[in-house]
Formats: structure tokens, sequence, C-alpha cells
């Protein structure tokens, strides 16, 4: 039941926002269900509107690549632990040169009934820098889960298609 309500969030959050053409690619990990944790793990691509019909199991991480009219590019990610604890969506905006500009996370926790959005700007080191955070529900959600931000365009999974 965890599961379905983290991926229904994802999926409404995520569609909320923005359009998606038929032929846009998603990029996927799918978890190796012998692992205990679910650590090992192998990357896939596909058609995203398949991939929303008939979703493989043990995906959880996942993201989208759109290169915008002015040169910059914006990668969506959706993760969740495999349990259903919590679910998170990242939106990351890149520069032209492929360095991370700027990230706004979404965090919900059903359990906690409780969610957490957060944004940063990055500097020109590469320091994450928070600019806003808004908590709904109870303190929970100032957790953040284990998640390694992409920093550059090429620290990606895998090369998006452009």
């Amino acid at each position: 039941m965890k599961d379905a309500y983290a991926l229904a969030f994802l999926i409404a959050v995520v569609t909320s926002g923005c359009t998606t053409v038929s032929t846009q690619q998603i990029y996927y990990a799918v978890s190796d269900s012998d692992d205990e944790n679910y650590l090992k793990k192998t990357w896939h691509v596909g058609e995203i509107d398949r991939f929303r019909k008939n979703p493989p199991d043990h995906v959880f991480d996942s993201y989208t690549f759109q290169r915008l009219a002015n040169g910059t590019s914006k990668v969506v990610r959706e993760c969740s632990s495999p349990t259903g604890d919590w679910a998170m969506i990242v939106k990351y905006s890149y520069g032209k040169n492929g360095r991370l500009t700027s990230l706004q996370t979404d965090l919900a926790m059903p359990d906690a009934q409780s969610r957490c959005e957060r944004s940063y700007s990055v500097n020109p080191s590469g320091t994450l820098n928070k600019t806003s955070e808004r908590i709904t529900g109870n303190d929970s959600a100032k957790w953040q889960p284990p998640v390694k931000h992409w920093m550059t365009l090429s620290e990606l999974p895998l090369k998006p298609k452009t």
C-alpha cells in the first residue's frame, strides 16, 4: 500500500507541473530484488508513456531530461524508498556548461503525514545553498533521504539523447 501511495504521489507531482511528449524518454534504475537493501541497480531507458502504463518492479529512482531552447537543461528525478516510507521529486536546473545552477526538492513521508519542499542555489564552487524551506505536517520531514545529487550533467547515470 505504501508503494502505491508513493508512486501515485510521484506521478501526481511530476505531471502537475509539466507536459510530456509521447516520445520523451525516462531513465530508470531497476533494483536487484535479491539485494536486501536494494542498493544494486541497473539503469535502463524507455518511452515514458509505456513506462507509466506498465512500470517495472523494483524501480525506486528515475529521471527525465529536457534541453531547453536557451541551451540550458532540466532534469526531473523521482526517487523513493523500497518500503514506501518516503518519496521525493528533485528538479535540477543546469547551465549551458552542464553545471548545476539550482535544484528544488519535494519530500513526502506518507506515514508521518508530512512534506518538505526546499529550494537551493549553487555557488560557483559547487556548494548548495538553501534558499527556502516549507514543511507541512510534523517535523520528521526535516530529515533528508540519502540521495546523491548530480552536480553536472556528466554525472547522470545514462547520458540523455538530445
